[in-house]
C-alpha cells in the first residue's frame, strides 16, 4: 500500500515550529520559489556531524532546505512579548491559588459549574496577587449563590464570572475541576512599534531588548553564558546561506484545542511585530552581527509571510 508521507513531519516534535515552517514553505512556493526539506540538523544531529565532519553541538539549525535548488539552513524563533515568558508560571500560580475556592463554589452553582476570567499576575507583589485571587474567589462564590454573572468593577470589559454547565455531567469525576478558567492572550503590540511605511532612521533597540535578544542570540559571536557563536552564525561558517523565520503569531495555540481552551503546555505570549519595524530592526541587527544571516522572514498573526531582510552582496 503506498503512503503519502509528509517530510515536514520531521519537525512535528514542536507543533508551533512545524506549523510555522509549513506556512512559510507554502508562501514561498506560492511566490514561485520551490521549497524542499532536506533534513533537520537539530533532529538528525549524528547525520549532520558525519555529513559535515563536525563536532557535537556545532550545527543545530532547525531545518536544512532547498530553495529553488540551493541548500539553506533555516532556524525558527518565537518572538516573545516583553514579560511574556513569565505568563506560564503566572497561570500555574493562579490555578493553584483558585482551585480549592472555586471548586467549592461550583458545588453550589445552579448549573454545576463556574466560568471565570483570570489575568495572569506577572508584575504583582505577593500581597497584590493574594488580594486579586481573593477577589476572584469572592466573585465565584457570589455567582454560584445568585446564579447570575458577576462583573469585576476593576476590569469591566472582561468576561464576567458566571455559572456555566459543569464539565462533569452527572457528577462523573472524569476531570477534577468543575470550574473553568479563561486566560486571555491579547494581541501584545511591540513597544515603540510603528504601523507605517518603512522610513529611514534607527529604532532604539533598548526599548525592544527582550524581543531583540531572541533574534540576536541566533546571530551573535558570543552567545549567553556559553560564549559560543549563535546557531545561524555557526551554520553560516559552513558556506551555506542561512535564514531566520521569525514567528510573531500572537495567541497561537496547538491545533485541536476548542475556543478558549488552555493548552496543557502554555507558551509565552508572543509579540506582534509590525513589518516596517521588523525590517528596520533586522537591518540594524544584521549590521551589528555581520556574516551570520542571508535572509529573514516574519510570520505575522494573520499567517502572512513577509521577507524583512536580505543580505545584498
Amino acid at each position: 500500500m503506498p503512503y503519502d508521507l509528509d517530510p515536514w513531519q520531521l519537525l512535528a516534535a514542536d507543533a508551533q515550529e512545524f506549523s510555522a515552517f509549513r506556512i512559510w514553505a507554502t508562501a514561498l512556493e506560492a511566490a514561485g520559489t520551490p521549497v524542499v526539506l532536506l533534513g533537520s540538523p537539530e533532529q538528525q544531529e549524528k547525520r549532520y556531524q558525519e555529513l559535515y565532519g563536525l563536532a557535537p553541538g556545532v550545527l543545530t539549525a532547525d531545518a536544512h532546505v532547498s530553495l529553488a535548488g540551493e541548500p539553506w539552513f533555516v532556524d525558527h524563533t518565537r518572538l516573545p512579548a516583553p514579560g511574556g515568558r513569565r505568563v506560564p508560571a503566572a497561570i500555574r500560580a493562579a490555578r493553584e491559588a483558585l482551585r480549592r475556592e472555586l471548586a467549592a463554589a461550583a458545588l453550589i452553582s445552579p448549573t454545576g459549574g463556574l466560568r471565570i476570567t483570570v489575568t495572569p499576575q506577572t508584575q504583582s507583589s505577593r500581597r497584590e496577587r493574594r488580594r486579586y485571587f481573593e477577589r476572584l474567589a469572592a466573585f465565584g462564590r457570589q455567582a454560584a449563590e445568585t446564579g447570575q454573572p458577576v462583573y469585576d468593577p476593576e476590569a469591566p470589559t472582561t468576561i464576567p464570572t458566571s455559572p456555566s454547565r459543569s464539565q462533569n455531567p452527572g457528577g462523573r469525576m472524569t476531570r477534577p475541576n468543575p470550574w473553568r478558567s479563561l486566560f486571555p492572550s491579547p494581541r501584545t503590540p511591540c513597544p515603540g512599534g510603528r504601523r507605517t511605511r518603512r522610513r529611514a532612521g534607527k529604532h532604539d533597540t533598548g526599548r525592544l531588548r527582550e524581543i531583540a535578544d531572541a533574534l540576536v542570540k541566533k546571530l551573535t559571536e558570543h552567545k549567553g553564558k556559553t560564549n559560543k557563536p549563535g546557531q545561524l552564525r555557526r551554520a553560516h561558517r559552513l558556506g551555506v546561506p542561512t535564514g531566520l523565520l521569525i514567528d510573531a503569531r500572537t495567541g497561537w495555540q496547538p491545533p485541536g484545542l476548542v475556543p478558549q481552551q488552555t493548552a496543557a503546555t502554555t507558551h509565552p505570549l508572543m509579540a506582534d511585530l509590525p513589518v516596517p519595524l521588523a525590517q528596520d530592526l533586522m537591518s540594524e541587527l544584521a549590521a551589528q552581527h555581520p556574516d551570520a544571516l542571508t535572509c529573514a522572514w516574519l510570520l505575522s498573526s494573520d499567517e502572512q509571510v513577509h521577507e524583512v531582510y536580505r543580505h545584498e552582496v
